[in-house]
C-alpha cells in the first residue's frame, strides 16, 4: 500500500525505452497532450518558434502556457496484498488492488518533484481482461480495479498506469512500481521508526492512537497507522489517504537522512525489498538514482477536488474536470509570455 516510502529514492528515472514510447498513446514529450485534443476549458494550442526550436504554447483561461522542460513521471502502487510478489493464473481477477496510487512528477531543470495522490475510488476507465489475458472491453469501475487484471505483476501495473494516464488526459506515465503490504513493517523499521502525531481517534486499532498523541511508530505498529479504515470510526478513504501524507513526510525526513549518512542505504533498502517489489526498472537503476533524488526538493502533495458518492456496491469518487485540468497545467505546464512574439 504505501510503496511511497521509498520512492523518495527511486522516482528519479531515465527516459523509457524505445519499445515503450512506441506504445499507442504515448508521445515523447512526457507531457499531457490529449487534452488540446478533447477541448473542455483550454482555449486553443498553437505553434511557434525560439530561434529554431518549435514551442507548443496552450491558452488556458486567457493565459499562454508552454509544456515544462525534462520532466518525468513515476507511478507507485501500493498493493492489497501479502506476501512475495508472483504471477497469478487467472488475469480476468488475479484480487490485487492498488490500494495507494501516487505520481510523482520530476523536474529535472528545477532539481525538484511534485506528488499526485489519487483516490483509489476515483471513477475512470479501465481495461477488462479475459482469464487467459486477452483484451475484453474498456469500463468504467474505481481506479484501484484496474490492477485486479493482467497477471498481478508488470501487466497489472501497466494497466493500472493506463487507466492513470486516461484520467489526466494522456499525461505520460515513464515508469511504475509497486509493493506488496509486507513491506510497510519494513520501510518503517528501517529508518529506526517513524514518529508521528495521531490528527483524529484511532483507539479503536490499537489504544495508544489517541487523537494529538505523538508517537513512535514500530513494525506492524506502522501498517495499522497507514492502513486502518472499515474498524474507524471515520472509515473513510479521504481521511486514510491524510494519514498516509503524514507519515511519508516524516519518514521522508528520516530516510533522507540516512541518504546523507550510508550511501549503500538505499541499495540496501531495494535489496530487502525485491521479493515484495514489483517495478520496469532494475535494482541498479534505483540505486544509482537515490543519490540524485535525495538531492531534489519536494513542492507538495496535490490531490483532485471532487464528489464522493456511496455507488451500488462501493463508494465512488467522481474528479471535477476543471480540478483535472488545473492540475496538469500546474505540475506539467508553466506560464509563458507572449510579449515580443511577431
Amino acid at each position: 500500500m504505501l510503496l511511497f516510502f521509498c520512492v523518495f529514492f527511486i522516482c528519479q528515472v531515465k527516459k523509457r525505452n524505445d519499445e515503450l514510447a512506441a506504445e499507442p498513446g504515448m508521445t515523447g514529450s512526457g507531457q499531457a497532450v490529449s487534452s488540446f485534443e478533447t477541448g473542455g476549458s483550454f482555449d486553443s494550442y498553437s505553434d511557434i518558434y525560439e530561434g529554431e526550436d518549435e514551442v507548443e504554447i496552450v491558452f488556458y483561461n486567457g493565459q499562454a502556457y508552454r509544456a515544462k522542460d525534462d520532466l518525468e513521471t513515476v507511478l507507485f502502487l501500493g498493493i492489497d496484498t501479502f506476501g512475495e510478489s508472483e504471477t497469478v493464473s487467472n488475469q480476468n481477477n488475479n484480487g490485487l488492488q492498488a490500494d495507494t496510487i501516487m505520481l510523482f512528477v520530476i523536474d529535472n531543470d528545477e532539481q525538484e518533484y511534485s506528488i499526485l495522490q489519487l483516490d483509489r475510488g476515483t471513477m475512470t476507465r479501465i481495461t477488462v481482461l479475459g482469464s487467459l489475458g486477452d483484451f475484453v472491453r474498456y469500463d468504467t469501475a474505481q481506479l484501484c480495479f484496474a490492477h485486479t487484471y493482467g497477471d498481478g505483476l508488470l501487466q497489472s501495473c501497466r494497466l493500472t498506469a493506463d487507466a492513470v494516464q486516461y484520467l489526466l488526459l494522456d499525461t505520460r506515465i515513464d515508469h511504475y512500481l509497486s509493493l506488496s503490504m509486507d513491506s510497510i513493517a519494513i520501510l518503517n523499521d528501517q529508518v529506526g521508526g517513524v514518529t508521528v502525531t495521531i490528527p483524529e481517534d484511532m483507539t479503536e486499532v490499537d489504544p495508544a492512537m489517541e487523537e494529538g498523541a505523538t508517537i513512535t511508530l514500530q513494525g506492524s505498529q506502522a501498517e495499522t497507522f497507514v492502513r486502518s479504515r472499515m474498524a474507524l470510526e471515520d472509515d473513510s478513504n479521504l481521511f486514510r489517504m491524510e494519514r498516509q501524507r503524514i507519515y511519508m513526510q516524516a519518514w521522508q525526513e528520516l530516510a533522507s537522512r540516512r541518504v546523507n549518512e550510508d550511501g549503500t542505504f538505499a541499495l540496501q533498502l531495494i535489496t530487502v525489498l525485491s521479493d515484495y517489489m514489483v517495478s520496469d526498472m532494475t535494482a541498479g537503476e534505483l540505486s544509482d538514482l537515490a543519490d540524485i533524488l535525495s538531492e531534489y526538493t519536494p513542492t507538495g502533495i496535490y490531490t483532485l477536488e471532487g464528489e464522493t458518492v456511496s455507488g451500488e456496491r462501493w463508494v465512488e469518487f467522481y474528479p471535477d474536470e476543471e480540478s483535472v485540468r488545473s492540475t496538469i497545467m500546474e505540475l506539467f505546464y508553466e506560464e509563458y509570455d507572449l510579449s515580443g512574439q511577431a
